[in-house]
């Protein structure tokens, strides 16, 4: 076992050697950065849909973030990001890293990959939040190993991984109220048609994930309308479940300053108690950019990276970048025993980007459950994020 080791690991030396030899690469990059959101909120609606929200007005920092990350001989990445929102602090990407090889090996606390609008970074994604059905069970961040590659000149992006769930918390051992939850997690992106020069791109994806809850395990997915400040309104509560299944079908597409996209995710428990019920959720959203500009794709990660501005506000004697938006999603809970509700949300945002990194999102929102007659958000987020960069 022990050769076998050492002649894998000779192997992937010489494999990153020849990579390596074909460009000169520096000793030592390091960047440091962070992000900050600050959003505010005034909801209106239903007595019944208010009370159980919790507020009819409110303000939260949603993100306040630190990273620094270091990368030797153009291979070798570790980096550490924290949050200190919600009164604590929290890990979010928090990982160590073999890259530009024919793969890459990913270790530590890091997103699973599961769903282009979560692999999306929250400074990218087109809304204030995700759509609900992230909220409720799509997989974010756990402690894992993972194996990606780019092939076919990165128009085939997979990765697949195995995670054991901890939440915010790497150091916890069992979440969810005593599961010791273990995943296998997977996706398969394809970009058929990508094109910088006219801003073009047709993007397709699957995943899957396999996630064992133990013999005494338990579930529960809840969603709020798609802000983050107040209480969730539709809920399962907990579910003994053994296992989830959860599979996921992801399409988008830029044409210019028009872009599509749209996912659906099922759920799958094995629940015989509770009727094995199956979980669903999809998205349909566009844009367009009223000022000319066009949502960068990223063959890399398979995922949406940050927008170009054509003019900047003030210092190129601009406007900056005005991109309208629309969504309408939907939440589905309910499913053989378990009425944990259905939720419909339709959202219009409006973003003004006076430069790259920084941006100010108006959101509104009108969402129906089976529960509530009506609930209605409108909400607006300040956003700045910063980077810096030293090599030697």
């Amino acid at each position: 076992m022990k050769k076998n080791l050492s002649i894998l690991f000779v192997g992937l030396l010489i494999l990153a050697g020849s990579v390596f030899a074909a460009e000169e690469v520096k000793e030592l990059e390091i960047k440091i950065g962070g992000r900050i959101y600050q959003d505010w909120g005034w909801f209106s609606g239903d007595d019944e849909a208010i009370t159980a929200f919790g507020y009819d007005s409110g303000t939260e920092y949603r993100t306040a973030r630190f990273y620094a990350e270091a990368i030797y001989w153009g291979y070798v990445v570790g980096k550490a990001e924290v949050d200190w929102t919600d009164g604590k602090v929290v890990f979010k990407d928090v990982f160590m890293q073999l890259k530009d090889m024919p793969f890459t090996i990913t270790v530590g606390h890091f997103k699973e990959p599961f769903s282009l609008e979560e692999l999306t970074s929250s400074r990218f994604v087109t809304f204030m939040e995700r759509a609900s059905f992230n909220q409720a069970f799509v997989p974010s961040r756990n402690a894992g190993l993972q194996f990606s590659a780019n092939l076919a000149d990165q128009m085939i992006y997979m990765a697949v991984g195995a995670f054991k769930e901890t939440g915010d918390y790497p150091t916890n051992l069992t979440v969810n109220g005593g599961n010791d939850l273990w995943a296998i997690t997977a996706r398969l992106a394809v970009s058929p048609v990508y094109n910088e020069e006219t801003k073009t791109v047709v993007h397709l994806g699957v995943a899957f994930s396999s996630r064992d809850f133990g013999s005494d395990g338990k579930m529960r997915y809840r969603a709020r309308p798609e802000t983050h400040i107040g209480n969730r309104l539709i809920d399962t509560k907990d579910i003994a479940a053994k296992a989830a299944t959860l599979f996921g079908a992801e399409a988008a597409g830029v044409f210019g300053s028009f872009s599509v996209q749209g996912e659906y995710v099922s759920n799958a428990l094995d629940a015989p108690d509770s009727g094995d019920p199956v979980f669903s959720g999809y998205y349909v959203e566009g844009s367009f950019w009223l000022t000319g500009e066009s949502r960068n794709y990223k063959r890399a990660t398979a995922a949406f990276d940050r927008p170009k501005v054509n003019n900047l506000f003030l210092i190129q004697e601009g406007f900056g970048a005005l991109q309208l938006a629309a969504r309408y999603s939907n939440l589905n809970l309910n499913d053989g025993n378990i009425e944990g509700g259905k939720m419909n949300d339709f959202t219009i945002g409006l973003n003004w980007y006076p430069v790259d990194n920084a941006r100010i999102m108006l959101n509104y929102i009108i969402s129906d459950t089976d529960k509530f007659s009506s609930f209605n958000a409108l909400q607006i987020r300040f956003q700045y994020d910063w980077d810096s960069k030293y090599s030697k």
